[in-house]
C-alpha cells in the first residue's frame, strides 16, 4: 500500500487553498534491517530480540503472545520479548524507541502504543 499525505498549516478559517502536484515519482527503498528494537515507558524496557527487514513488524499482545511478520501480514516466528512490559501512568507518558541496524543509514521505525485496561485518570 502507497500512501501520500498533505498538510496545509495556518490556513485561516474560511479560506481554501490551492495544491497543484506534478509529477510525483516513488524513490527507490534500500532494505535495512533493525536489530533488537527496544521501547521503554516509565523506567521499564521491553526489548524484541529480533531481526526486523524493512516493512516487517511485530506485534506485541503479552510476553506469550508476540509475533514478527512480514511486509504482507504473514508470520514469520514467534517472539519472546525480554525485559520489563511498560506501563503508562496517569498524564504525559514519554515513549522512548532505540535499535540497532544497518550502518550507513538513518534508521526508522513507526511505534504505536494502544493502551488496554481501565482508563487512567489523574
Amino acid at each position: 500500500m502507497s500512501l501520500l499525505n498533505l498538510y496545509y498549516n495556518n490556513v485561516p478559517p474560511g479560506q481554501t487553498v490551492t495544491c497543484y502536484l506534478s509529477p510525483i515519482k516513488a524513490l527507490p527503498v534500500v532494505k535495512v534491517k533493525l536489530k533488537d528494537p527496544s521501547v521503554a515507558i516509565g523506567g521499564r524496557t521491553i526489548i524484541f530480540p529480533v531481526e526486523l527487514e524493512s516493512g516487517c513488524y511485530i506485534e506485541f499482545n503479552s510476553p506469550d503472545d508476540c509475533k514478527l511478520y512480514d511486509p504482507d501480514g504473514k508470520v514469520i516466528r514467534d517472539v519472546k520479548p525480554q525485559g520489563e512490559i511498560p506501563t503508562l501512568n496517569a498524564g504525559e507518558n514519554e515513549v522512548k524507541f532505540t535499535c540497532g541496524g544497518t550502518q550507513g543509514y538513518n534508521l526508522r521505525a513507526t511505534v504505536s502504543v494502544i493502551t488496554h485496561g481501565e482508563p487512567l485518570r489523574e
